[in-house]
């Protein structure tokens, strides 16, 4: 498949005797529907010298999104990847190319093309052969934009400083407060037992019943003072 490309400059003319195509790795059936912004793509793209008696030497690597069936308009060029590899007539070779669309590309379809430029060694022009052409859609990114984090925590207080007034507004607050209170004072009740006084509800009937008793016997074993 061969095409020319005009918004990738003059240099790069029709020439049937070339073959050029796309494989995307991580892609079924080489079909490539979606990009999340902001993210790596990977592509093979092999190439076909069919010209007899001619060498071409695949010279540059490059790809670029246009607005929707709008190819004079490029809204993204990808980075240009430099080669100097010769193919002989009838050979095939290919190439990795690694893409990446920009993470604030807004979300929509859009024409992706991808191609080389080699140069045909007898007339030593240069031509461009496409490799793909199809329309993509450009997703969202899949990083965490650092824009949405402050505004989901600022969402975050506002949303707690309103659930604050309201249980202030109802009350709940000083409940919890005077529960909190209450637990407080127990808990130093509870711990006071192992000082010199004691939380008589927590001593059972029997001690008591044995300290009366002791307190009897100690009384009428003790000496009678005798009257002058």
């Amino acid at each position: 498949m061969t095409t020319t490309n005009e918004g990738l400059g003059d240099a790069a003319r029709k020439y049937p005797w070339a073959s050029a195509r796309v494989i995307f790795p991580d892609k079924p059936m080489n079909l490539l529907h979606t990009l999340p912004a902001g993210s790596e793509k990977n592509a093979l793209i092999a190439y076909r010298n069919n010209q007899l008696g001619h060498q071409h030497t695949v010279v540059l690597i490059a790809g670029y999104l246009t607005p929707l069936n709008l190819y004079g308009q490029v809204i993204q060029n990808f980075s240009v990847v430099r080669h100097a590899r010769i193919v002989q007539p009838t050979d095939t070779t290919s190439f990795q190319y690694t893409f990446t669309p920009d993470a604030m590309l807004e979300p929509n379809d859009y024409t992706l093309i991808l191609g080389l430029y080699y140069q045909d060694n007898v007339t030593n022009h240069t031509y461009f052969a496409t490799a793909f052409n199809n329309t993509v859609t450009v997703d969202e990114s899949l990083e965490t934009d650092p824009k949405m984090i402050l505004l989901y925590f600022n969402l975050l207080l506002l949303f707690g400083g309103v659930a604050y007034f309201v249980a202030l507004k109802l009350g709940l607050v000083a409940l919890l407060r005077e529960k909190r209170g209450g637990d407080s004072s127990r808990r130093r009740v509870e711990v006071g037992t192992n000082g010199e006084g004691y939380d008589p509800d927590y001593v059972s009937k029997e001690h008591h019943r044995y300290k009366e008793a002791l307190l009897q016997r100690h009384s009428s074993s003790s000496p009678t003072k005798k009257r002058n």
